[in-house]
């Protein structure tokens, strides 16, 4: 191997190191940002929850236990305990 081929070989592959790093680096930014843009729909899932809740205690539909005790018969549907909705 000549000396320019080897000095090219080094170039290349620090180039494709480089470029799987900032690859690396965006997959995260990525991520990051849709976490962040998640967080406004689930704080306003979590009040819609909340207050459909309320309405259904104070209308003396459900009580508090009866609701909970509803919550955990369907996390239990997919057969793990992890208070997370099972897939449709």
């Amino acid at each position: 191997m000549s000396l320019i081929n080897w000095i090219f070989d080094i170039y290349q592959h620090t180039r494709i190191s480089d470029l799987a790093r900032e690859n690396e680096r965006l997959r995260a930014v990525r991520v990051n940002d849709g976490a962040a843009d998640l967080a406004p729909t689930v704080g306003q899932l979590c009040l819609a929850v909340k207050a459909l809740k309320q309405v259904l205690v104070d209308k003396g539909i459900v009580t508090d236990a009866e609701l909970m005790r509803l919550v955990e018969r369907i996390d239990e549907a997919d057969g793990k305990r992890d208070g997370q909705s099972p897939s449709a």
